[in-house]
């Protein structure tokens, strides 16, 4: 019986171990989550203002705006999908 609490108390700190490192990194996750999604959230007001100015323009111009709005939206799209993946496996 004896030998049985040094087993349980070896378990027991690895599973300390294990979630003390979960911790840290879903902590860690979540403030590079949140720093992505502040980055995020800028592109987007941007793209949202590229597109009104879509809207507005014409000619040579709408093609220079339409073509940053589409390499925007496609770098937000690679970028939230990034983030969906990681969050929701």
């Amino acid at each position: 019986m004896s030998d049985e609490k040094p087993i349980l108390k070896a378990e027991l700190d690895e599973l300390r171990r294990i979630r003390d490192e979960i911790r840290v990194k879903a902590h860690l996750g979540r403030l590079e989550a949140e720093e992505k999604w502040n980055d995020l959230e800028e592109k987007w007001q941007d793209l949202e203002a590229k597109a009104s100015q879509i809207a507005r323009e014409s000619g040579e111009a709408l093609d220079d705006v339409r073509s940053a709005a589409g390499l925007l939206a496609q770098e937000l799209g690679n970028t939230y999908r990034d983030i969906k993946r990681r969050l929701l496996p």
